[in-house]
Order: structure tokens, then sequence, then C-alpha cells
């Protein structure tokens, strides 16, 4: 351990630290722990389709792929009465959050 964190431990304990809860005001970005690119070949008139319906949304093309692809994961094991792996659970509710916010930014602007 050290000296510093030893220092901070005795500052605590003698209840000379500020311990009053703050209200963190900053935006939490969360991304997942790792992200990995694989290549996605389309019929150019597939692809055109797909990069109308992201704009429409506000997305970049591959963030509405990710976010089908997560739906379509979900809604299969759902199908099949399988357990949702908890990762995908929370990545899908992330893509909803960051989509909202995007959305209000947008109107803001």
């Amino acid at each position: 351990m050290r000296p510093d964190d030893r220092d901070k431990i005795a500052r605590y304990r003698n209840g000379e630290l500020d311990t009053t809860p703050r209200v963190n005001t900053e935006p939490i970005e969360v991304l997942p722990e790792v992200m990995v690119s694989r290549s996605l070949r389309l019929p150019t008139d597939v692809f055109e389709e797909l990069t109308a319906l992201a704009a429409d949304e506000g997305l970049a093309w591959s963030t509405l792929v990710r976010q089908w692809i997560i739906d379509g994961i979900a809604a299969t094991r759902e199908r099949a009465g399988q357990p949702l792996d908890p990762a995908i659970e929370l990545e899908r509710g992330v893509e909803m959050i960051t989509h909202a916010a995007n959305r209000l930014r947008q109107r803001a602007a």
C-alpha cells in the first residue's frame, strides 16, 4: 500500500475526510468491454436503404445494425424459451438509452 493511501485511510478513520455523498452531473458513457469489427457484405441497394433508415433515426448505419442484432438475439432466445445473457440484456438497455439521449440532443439543437 502506498504511503498516501495509508494517510487517506487514517484521515477517514479519524473523520477528517468529507464523506458527504455528491451528485454526479457528468454524463456517463457505458461502452461494451470489447467491440469487435467484422465485415458485412450487402448489395448496394440494400446498403443505401440501410443508410437512409439510419439517417432518419439520426444514427450511424453500424449503430442501427448493432441494435437490430441485439434485438434479434433477444427475440430469438425469448422465442426459444432460453434465458437471455445478462450482458446482452444490459447492452440492449444501453442502446435504447443512448438512442433516446441522441434524439433529445437533436431536438435541443
